[in-house]
């Protein structure tokens, strides 16, 4: 029972000392914005494509609340003095009762670190690492379950410092992730980028308007088009031609004897159709002349020397024809042929312009993003909302007093049981008869009453 009464009275003392503990929480929201929407690669002109909030985001913003450089730049804008305030003066007996046993507490753990500090087991804390590690021991960061939630929770003895420490430290973190996250000179690279390509797609319209003036070109489809009809026109020409030569090749011999006999033959401007249609009409006058006459009488050999010297007249004209269509042909070749390489290089030129020009897009697309992100960067604009922010606790979160000692009593008398137990097993003394005759080797005789104090002297 002492046992029991002890371990209760222990228990209660250690409450008294104990300092009340305040939980103060505080739960973020973590929502799909522009942090989590990325642009591949394979797209073009900013599409963008959103990823959601991903496990790996969650992760990195619970490493970077719990990173030591941000509870350390917490505590340095709050102030370690503000970690060891006394406290105030105790107004009851009991309170005083209470500090001067904490204060006895404190001392001889102080000096015992003192100690283990002496032979090497333990080092010396600054004031500010020791209130930096009595955040970080009781600082609890973690995912609300399988939700979206971040949950940041503190225990600590004083309501009001705990509530400022998770103020500031939800604070800094906002400006922390949107620093760690911020693309540093994006601005500045896409107008770079945008100057050289516009610095490009000049040279390359100098390049084409250059080109395009020194082959005299204005539209390559066109004139092409305008060269192949005349082209066709002009072999169609020679063909004609060619075929009016063999027509007419049977009276080579009438234009052998009219070369012999003039020379004043000249094919100056006559045109070779009537010239054909002349031949024609007067091989009609020889057929019929040759019905009536001989064909060696005067009549019939001046018709023949009409025509030799038509045929003469013909060969000329066509030749003189020939020659000029053959020139023409051969000049809508090469220019056909230039035409040609100009438009493969024209073709080029506009690949590269086009090319450029989506680069362009881009480029502006991205500068665009970049001064709405800095913009957005400076107003603090991120996809963290505090869903719930941190609030001074009125209640203290703990020890659980009532609870606590409730429970030591029952293992108090548990304790008291045992240890009476282990003392009657391990206690080797004679209270009863009973107990000598347990004993071995012992015999036992007989048992002596004892006497009242009050009957020893009437014996």
């Amino acid at each position: 029972m002492l046992v029991a009464v002890a371990l209760v009275v222990t228990v209660y003392i250690a409450l008294q000392i104990e300092d009340d503990i305040y939980h103060v929480e505080a739960k973020l929201l973590l929502k799909v914005g522009r942090e989590n929407l990325e642009v591949p690669a394979t797209v073009d002109r900013g599409s963008l494509v959103s990823t959601g909030v991903r496990k790996e985001d969650i992760n990195s913003d619970v490493a970077l609340l719990k990173s030591p450089h941000l509870l350390e730049k917490t505590i340095d804008e709050i102030g370690v003095p503000k970690f060891f305030l006394k406290d105030p003066p105790p107004k009851t007996t009991l309170q005083k009762i209470k500090r001067t046993i904490s204060n006895a507490v404190h001392s001889l753990s102080r000096e015992l670190h003192a100690f283990l500090v002496t032979i090497g087991i333990a080092r010396e804390y600054t004031d500010r690492e020791k209130a930096i590690m009595s955040i970080a021991d009781n600082l609890v960061i973690g995912r609300d379950g399988e939700s979206d939630v971040l949950k940041i929770e503190l225990n600590y003895p004083n309501p009001a410092l705990a509530d400022e420490v998770m103020t500031k430290l939800i604070d800094n973190f906002l400006t922390e992730r949107l620093a760690s996250r911020r693309s540093v000179g994006s601005e500045a690279f896409f107008e770079n980028q945008m100057a050289q390509h516009y610095h490009m797609l000049d040279a390359l319209d100098n390049e084409l308007s250059t080109l395009q003036h020194d082959k005299e070109i204005t539209s390559v489809h066109e004139e092409r088009a305008l060269l192949l009809a005349r082209r066709d026109a002009v072999t169609s020409e020679i063909a004609q031609l060619n075929m009016i030569l063999t027509a007419v090749s049977p009276l080579s011999t009438m234009a052998n004897e009219a070369a012999n006999a003039t020379d004043a033959v000249s094919a100056g401007g006559a045109r070779y159709s009537i010239v054909f249609d002349r031949i024609s009409e007067i091989m009609v006058k020889r057929a019929i002349l040759l019905e009536q006459f001989a064909a060696d009488s005067s009549g019939v050999l001046e018709l023949e020397a009409q025509i030799g010297n038509l045929v003469l007249l013909l060969k000329a004209s066509a030749k003189d024809n020939m020659l000029n269509l053959a020139s023409e042909l051969s000049s809508i070749d090469k220019r056909l042929s230039t035409l040609s390489m100009a438009e493969i290089r024209i073709d080029n030129l506009n690949r590269q312009r086009e090319r450029l020009q989506k680069l362009l897009d881009t480029d502006s697309d991205k500068l665009e993003e970049a001064r709405v992100d800095s913009q957005l960067d400076l107003q603090r604009v991120a996809n963290i909302s505090v869903l719930s922010a941190p609030s001074e606790s009125i209640k203290p979160a703990g020890p659980r007093r009532l609870v606590i000692s409730i429970v030591s009593i029952p293992i108090g008398l548990i304790l008291g049981v045992i240890f009476a137990s282990l003392l009657g097993y391990f206690d080797k003394r004679i209270y009863r008869a009973e107990d000598i005759i347990s004993l071995r080797r012992v015999n036992f005789l007989g048992q002596v009453s004892r006497r009242p104090r009050n009957m020893l002297g009437t014996t």
